[in-house]
């Protein structure tokens, strides 16, 4: 079947009409604006994750629009690093939309400190800033990627990352040490196939390969933590024991999907779904 694409910024974005009703730039509008420019490090180098998933592809989508989670999803292996006694659930500094697309700045702890048992982690990351935890490269050579206007809106001390998506599936996760993105594909109602890409610098010495081998390892823990637990979601969900759900202010993000999903679902046309 022939599928339309455009490029916006390097991504390239596939459009299922033949002939597409709206441009890319139409549809990302002011979203597009914001992002244009950003220096995206690293792009040559990556880490691939891939799987398929029993869950709708929303739950996939939700389950990485809020932080609120990581405390106790995450509590050995990132649930301080996101999370302090400023702020021990986690709370979002900024939230920020454009028509169905949006951004979510995190709240960071740049007190963090590895623990006392944690040798290899203190070595690997001896006398090197990345940022957190999931930064992959050294701040100190992101000076054009982080002076971007978009990045860190607030100029927050306590700020850990970035989500910026593209509706309906693209996760664009933009920290001090570089960026990821995380797409999701669904397959069916209740099945995702799942792809997270995490963008390196190639490592120029021991140290910094020791460094990327324990930030791999980490990443691959995270994800494990996340995805097995959408699954659970979306089984708690079939089982129809509730039919509401409340939604607090940090899940703003999946208030705001949700909402434009039952838009477009419900529009006539691109336009009338954009409100263009």
């Amino acid at each position: 079947m022939p599928i339309a694409t455009d490029v916006w910024e390097g991504w390239i974005f596939l459009n299922h009409q033949k002939q597409p009703e709206v441009s890319l730039q139409e549809f990302l509008g002011d979203f597009g604006t914001r992002f244009a420019g950003v220096s995206w490090e690293n792009t040559d180098t990556s880490l691939y994750f891939e799987a398929h998933l029993d869950a709708n592809w929303k739950v996939l989508a939700d389950a990485f629009s809020e932080t609120y989670h990581i405390p106790s999803i995450h509590p050995a292996t990132i649930g301080k690093t996101f999370a302090s006694a400023v702020n021990p659930h986690s709370r979002p500094l900024d939230a920020r939309f454009w028509g169905p697309h949006r951004q979510f700045s995190t709240f960071g702890n740049p007190d963090y400190a590895p623990p006392e048992d944690a040798m290899v982690e203190k070595m690997a990351y001896a006398n090197r800033d990345t940022g957190n935890v999931l930064g992959a490269a050294e701040t100190a050579g992101m000076t054009e990627y982080l002076d971007h206007p978009a990045i860190n809106p607030k100029q927050s001390k306590h700020w850990a990352l970035d989500i910026a998506v593209a509706f309906p599936t693209l996760h664009i996760n933009l920290s001090p040490g570089g960026f990821w993105s995380h797409r999701f594909w669904p397959i069916s109602v209740n099945r995702t196939r799942w792809e997270a890409e995490f963008h390196v610098p190639k490592p120029l010495t021991g140290r910094e390969k020791l460094q990327q081998e324990l930030y791999i390892t980490r990443i691959a823990e995270i994800l494990l933590e996340d995805v097995t637990n959408t699954e659970r979601t979306q089984r708690g969900i079939e089982a129809g024991a509730y039919d509401t759900m409340q939604l607090q202010d940090g899940e703003v993000q999946i208030r705001h999907n949700l909402h434009h999903v039952d838009r477009w679902v419900n529009a006539r046309t691109v336009r009338e779904a954009l409100g263009i």
